[in-house]
């Protein structure tokens, strides 16, 4: 898909699942180019060899990719796992805006499995907890 953006979400115990093996461009001020929510259940996201996500990424609201689980009741959110092997950048390309973000407070475990290329900054503050696995030398550039 180019020059679109992709939503997917749910609400309660349902999974999300997202896979983009072309690319996701959000042009305007306020969107992501991949926007991924649950409840508890899981989330995932796959960004495919050769596609390349973006956005204007000048918030963590507006990322290249957003990532949300929400929690129902006394609960935390779903785990939560992107696995790039494509890039992830912004549409300026600038280093301190958001190249992915998780900043729903009570979300689940984040996951990052980067086989690819992450220009810019990551927002995880929601998170229970993180785990970032980078397997390409040089492979993520934030300012």
């Amino acid at each position: 898909m180019q020059g679109g953006s992709i939503s997917a979400s749910t609400l309660g115990t349902g999974t999300v699942s997202v896979t983009a093996n072309a690319n996701v461009t959000a042009n305007n001020s306020t969107g992501n180019g991949i926007r991924a929510e649950g409840g508890t259940g899981n989330v995932s996201v796959t960004v495919g060899s050769g596609a390349t996500v973006k956005s204007t990424g000048a918030s963590a609201s507006n990322a290249s990719i957003r990532l949300i689980s929400t929690p129902i009741g006394n609960t935390t959110g779903g785990a939560i796992t992107l696995t790039n092997n494509g890039t992830i950048t912004t549409n300026s390309g600038t280093l301190s805006y958001f190249a992915v973000s998780a900043p729903q407070a009570s979300s689940g475990t984040v996951l990052i499995q980067n086989n690819g290329t992450i220009n810019g900054a990551i927002d995880l503050s929601g998170a229970s907890s993180t785990t970032f696995n980078n397997t390409s030398s040089l492979s993520w550039h934030s300012s």
